[in-house]
């Protein structure tokens, strides 16, 4: 059994949305108080009122003012480039692949674009212009391609060199898009470049959403 205070923290800190979202009194705690009474009450084996979380929400909020930092790496709105015309293509991993993807990289010479490849675990994703797509099915055509998706956009975000070690760098970008419903295809990163793929709908919301974060 955990007590009041417990039970709300346990709730709100798996939750980075509330924990800043409190940081920055954009939640009215009583309102939130009633909408997690019942699960405070699950967690406490007991009736609980909607005041006594309230007052454990506020106690907490304090914490999470004192524990809050702003990104301050950007002096100034970073560069942001929006391709259209891309395909998003997942290839499952095999002992082949590797020497696969070599022809495509080498055939993307001739490519209008070139392709990007993220090598995971499980799965590699190919990042490149639409019109290369018939060019890598025809290369792949012995692997398996788990998804495609034939038309996609991306917003390439250019990050200053520090920003590496700047704690919550993708977030600062990531929980806006999630508070407003846009959904993320996948992300790719280097050392000063975020790139972020969207459904062709959704590219100019985000894009807005993301110029408005270094709006004064």
């Amino acid at each position: 059994m955990i007590t009041v205070p417990q039970a709300v923290e346990k709730i709100i800190n798996r939750s980075r949305y509330l924990s800043e979202a409190l940081s920055k009194d954009l939640i009215n705690t009583t309102s939130l108080a009633r909408y997690i009474k019942a699960e405070v009450e699950d967690l406490s084996f007991k009736t609980v009122t909607v005041g006594s979380v309230a007052i454990a929400i506020k106690r907490l909020q304090k914490t999470y003012k004192k524990g809050y930092k702003k990104i301050t790496v950007f002096e100034e709105a970073p560069d942001m480039i929006v391709r259209s015309n891309l395909t998003l293509i997942y290839v499952k991993n095999s002992d082949n692949l590797l020497s696969e993807l070599s022809k495509v990289e080498a055939d993307s010479q001739n490519f209008k674009k070139k392709a990007l490849f993220t090598y995971g675990r499980v799965e590699t994703v190919i990042l490149t212009n639409k019109i290369n797509l018939d060019g890598i099915k025809k290369i792949l055509k012995d692997e398996e391609i788990t998804q495609c998706f034939p038309n996609v956009s991306s917003i390439t975000i250019h990050l200053p060199k520090e920003s590496v070690k700047n704690s919550g760098i993708f977030y600062f970008f990531i929980k806006s898009l999630a508070w407003e419903g846009v959904n993320i295809l996948d992300m790719i990163s280097t050392e000063t470049e975020l790139t972020l793929v969207f459904e062709p709908q959704d590219t100019n919301t985000a894009f807005a959403i993301l110029r408005s974060l270094f709006e004064s």
